[in-house]
């Protein structure tokens, strides 16, 4: 308002130079004055208008990034909790490949569950290739791991050999384990002996994930042998990781909520 009333009152007609009325002359004067005031004063307050938005604008910046910062050191704080997990997963894991005297031809993995599908948090074998992580997600309604999930166990010994039977193999995993071809023949290990057991949550009795061991060799585990190794102090240490690695987990609703 004073940044716009000012100009006009300086620019306004000047009516003293051509009056010998001393009142008149008096009144233009302050006219005058009064606009050289208020465009001082408009112009100082549009340069603190300027100033303060110049400063909301950078404090907005300033939080952002540190908004980001947090979220980047959190994310990093996250990834370095998990791989711990991961790796004392791993060692729980070679512990039992050991009590089941596994060799070259066997495997031990264990799989979390994030509500639709299977994530792999853990695997051993003395095998490089059987020891590599493989797909990053398994859907929980194939093979012996996605039995195991919706019927507590699962147990098969005798799958055709994949070295002189691949296609029968092949065939009898799509139509009595639904697991496609296309999977199947992509699978570094091609095993023969699976079992499968779920773990439950330790508080809550809802089922929170698969531990799998699997042999390329006919009849390699019995069950018996898999209870007595699956009954072992290591079992709730494994549920406990999996609770721990759940907390950290995202939540949509959260994130969301936030803005990301």
């Amino acid at each position: 308002m004073a940044a716009t009333l000012g100009p006009i009152c300086i620019a306004g007609p000047n009516p003293w130079r051509n009056s010998s009325d001393p009142a008149v002359k008096t009144m233009a004067e302050r006219i005058f004055v009064l606009g050289v005031s208020l465009t001082v004063v408009g112009a100082l307050a549009s340069w603190k208008r300027s100033k303060r938005i110049t400063l909301l604008e950078a404090t907005a910046t300033n939080a952002q990034k540190m908004r980001d910062d947090l979220q980047n050191g959190y994310s990093e704080l996250v990834e370095q909790h998990q791989s711990i997990c991961q790796e004392l997963i791993r060692v729980l894991l070679s512990s039992i490949a050991a009590r089941m005297e596994f060799g070259d031809s066997e495997r031990i993995s264990l799989y979390g569950h994030n509500g639709t599908e299977f994530l792999l948090v853990g695997r051993f074998s003395k095998h490089p290739e059987y020891a590599k992580t493989g797909r990053s997600s398994y859907p929980d309604k194939q093979g012996c791991i996605g039995r195991a999930w919706h019927g507590g166990s699962c147990f098969v010994d005798n799958l055709p050999d994949p070295l002189t039977e691949k296609r029968r193999w092949a065939e009898v995993l799509e139509q009595e384990w639904g697991i496609p071809k296309r999977v199947s023949n992509g699978l570094a290990m091609k095993s023969r002996c699976l079992a499968a057991c779920a773990f439950d949550h330790s508080s809550q009795g809802r089922r929170i994930a698969v531990i799998v061991l699997e042999s390329v060799r006919q009849n390699r585990m019995g069950p018996k042998k898999i209870d007595e190794c699956l009954s072992a102090p290591e079992r709730p240490q494994l549920v406990r990781f999996i609770e721990i690695m759940e907390t950290f987990e995202p939540n949509p609703d959260y994130a969301r909520d936030e803005g990301f």
